[in-house]
């Protein structure tokens, strides 16, 4: 009995990898083996015993050939020597002098017509014995100008009797200043009020004087004799 129905056409390319994999061995010492003999073959293989092969050898050298003579057709650029420099030889660039800036003018703070009649009447208590006076015309002059050069020399010169002389005023300078609340204050003239209440600002019922000095922006006879001046009228009283 035939069979009448019609075979099914394979493609060329199915066939040729059917025989490839085919014939693909099948374990990794097949595979080390068949390389081994591909690298045989090739090594031994001859172009001119094939056709195909020698054209293409042909082929190959006629084209190396021709991009060898192509590579020295062409000129290369010549290469310009560089000039040497030597750097001793060379122009030293100067930079212009910059102008010297000025120093900034210091402001110097001196004494006017009614700072120098307190001093002078400060010096004169003070010969007279009447430190109490003296102490209080001081305290006046610091209020009014406590950065002038001339006060800076006078308390540089006597700091250590001033210091004396307060700590035996106040009693101790461990006593601790106390704001007054209700008390109506006299007036204090001064051109720098900031620096006095820079001073009334550490008084809190805490710090004692010497606390105070420690923390005040001031000198200490500066502080000391604006504590004073502040106890004099009326800001605080010390405890």
């Amino acid at each position: 009995m035939t069979n009448n129905q019609p075979m099914q056409s394979v493609s060329p390319v199915v066939e040729v990898l059917v025989q490839l994999l085919g014939d693909v061995p099948g374990s990794d010492e097949e595979i080390k083996a068949r390389r081994q003999e591909v690298l045989a073959a090739a090594a031994s293989f001859d172009p001119s015993s094939h056709q195909v092969a020698q054209a293409l050898s042909s082929c190959i050298k006629r084209l190396r050939a021709r991009a060898a003579e192509v590579r020295r057709a062409v000129p290369s650029r010549p290469t310009e020597p560089r000039p040497e420099v030597v750097f001793h030889e060379r122009e030293t660039v100067l930079m212009p002098p910059l102008p010297e800036r000025p120093a900034p003018a210091v402001e110097r703070m001196t004494w006017d017509a009614t700072e120098r009649m307190l001093y002078e009447d400060v010096l004169n208590l003070f010969e007279l014995g009447d430190q109490a006076g003296a102490m209080t015309s001081l305290e006046r002059l610091v209020m009014l100008n406590p950065h002038a050069e001339e006060l800076a020399t006078f308390i540089e010169k006597n700091g250590s009797l001033l210091r004396s002389l307060y700590e035996e005023h106040f009693g101790s300078l461990d006593r601790v200043p106390v704001p007054m609340q209700d008390a109506h204050p006299i007036k204090i003239p001064t051109r720098y009020p900031q620096v006095v209440m820079d001073v009334l600002r550490l008084v809190d019922g805490h710090r004692s004087i010497r606390d105070i000095l420690k923390r005040s922006v001031l000198g200490e006879v500066q502080t000391l004799c604006s504590v004073g001046h502040l106890a004099r009228c009326g800001f605080l009283e010390l405890a």
